[in-house]
């Protein structure tokens, strides 16, 4: 059971569809420029499991665990430019809703920007969010060479409703509320079942 604070006052809506999607989905699509001798610099996708940070305090920030024996990190190696697609028909929320996962009411965020392999300084603390998410990762071969990485966002776009889709700045997205920030003292509570929303 997860307890969200949301303010009685105004936030903007794409501040809760990122906090919708951050907490019921936890991995999303890839995009990378293939470098597959088959298809040179075509986009390629590939499915990567993802971690803000803890379930209802995350960053915003998408990491990633990486093999280069991967195509993905192999295409990384040579471009960093890459897109993060993450949607809520990934879960329960928009079957529940009845809605097809192309309906735009279905939210979705692509997070594009460039992938580096994260600091040494960062490194243990990106370890222990990522892995209370993905605990099975924990296993993976220590010959593949896993390693972790992050997106270093450079444009956002949400699409949460009809009318097309939102494009937001860097600085607004980091900066939106999460459901650990406190929103002020008029605030009601939410109480929903993660498999229920």
């Amino acid at each position: 059971m997860i307890q969200l604070y949301v303010p009685l006052t105004y936030v903007p809506i794409y501040a809760f569809s990122i906090i919708w999607i951050y907490v019921l989905i936890d991995w999303g699509a890839i995009a990378t420029i293939s470098t597959r001798k088959d298809i040179p610099s075509f986009p390629v996708a590939n499915l990567v499991s993802i971690a803000d940070g803890p379930v209802g305090s995350g960053t915003g920030i998408p990491y990633m665990y990486l093999t280069p024996l991967d195509y993905t990190a192999q295409d990384l190696a040579k471009d960093h430019r890459a897109t993060v697609f993450i949607s809520l028909a990934q879960g329960d929320y928009c079957k529940n809703k009845g809605y097809d996962p192309m309906d735009p009411r279905c939210a979705r965020i692509l997070l594009s920007g460039k992938i580096k392999a994260v600091k040494n300084e960062t490194h243990e603390v990106v370890e222990q969010l990522f892995f209370d998410r993905h605990p099975q990762l924990r296993n993976m071969p220590a010959d593949h060479k896993f390693f972790f990485a992050e997106l270093d966002i450079s444009t956002i776009a949400l699409l949460d409703t009809f009318g097309g889709p939102k494009y937001i700045s860097v600085d607004d997205y980091l900066n939106a509320p999460t459901i650990r920030r406190d929103f002020g003292l008029r605030r009601r509570k939410i109480i929903f079942n993660k498999s229920a929303v």
